[in-house]
């Protein structure tokens, strides 16, 4: 009986202006208590969005990105008729307007036979952050995002928004797809990430 390879998840990659607005890659997700999608702040998701950047060359280059990612949803999706949702979203439908939402989970349960670190030092910005972490700090480890600056020097889990918000970024990204409650849910989760230019504050 033969045991089969475990699968990797391929890694895509595109290039973005990160909004400014609806930026979360901090060091806890921006959680503020309890929500539907997030009871505890080990079930948050530091997330930001993606638009296009303004450099007529790599606009063209996001456009067929969005399309070649709804073209994969169209053929994914388990439920034709579903709204697909966690992905894409557009303001109108000139595609150079739609923008990519990008995630990343810091604090995961371990895997089996895995270490996991104690939480204590992670750094937070309040109080009612620093007890929930406190609560999962032996039951989960932090993962921070793999990030690098301009000139490729890593980039530490407090300047994330220093760097890339409002930052030309290369973005490397793996994506997931599931059903929940009839609709096709997918997911573009952080492999790692680059500053191309650094932050432009008009992109909102």
């Amino acid at each position: 009986m033969t045991t089969a390879e475990p699968v990797e998840r391929a890694v895509l990659s595109t290039i973005v202006s990160i909004a400014a607005s609806e930026f979360h890659l901090t060091a806890d997700s921006d959680w503020d208590g309890p929500t539907t999608e997030a009871q505890s702040v080990g079930d948050a998701e530091a997330t930001c969005m993606g638009k296009a950047p303004r450099d007529d060359a790599l606009k063209q280059d996001f456009v067929m990105t969005i399309e070649n990612l709804k073209e994969l949803q169209e053929v994914t999706a388990a439920i034709p008729s579903s709204e697909k949702v966690g992905l894409l979203r557009a303001e109108d439908w000139d595609p150079t307007r739609r923008s990519l939402c990008f995630r990343h989970k810091l604090f995961r349960r371990p895997l089996e036979d895995e270490d996991y670190a104690n939480l204590a030092d992670w750094p937070v910005y309040t109080y009612s952050v620093r007890e929930a972490l406190d609560a999962i700090g032996y039951t989960h480890y932090a993962v921070p995002i793999v990030a690098y600056d301009l000139d490729g020097y890593s980039i530490s889990l407090n300047t994330y928004q220093e760097h890339f918000k409002g930052a030309l970024a290369q973005i490397d990204f793996t994506l997931s797809h599931e059903v929940v409650e009839e609709e096709d849910v997918y997911r573009a989760s952080i492999h790692s990430m680059r500053v191309l230019k650094r932050p432009d504050r008009e992109v909102t």
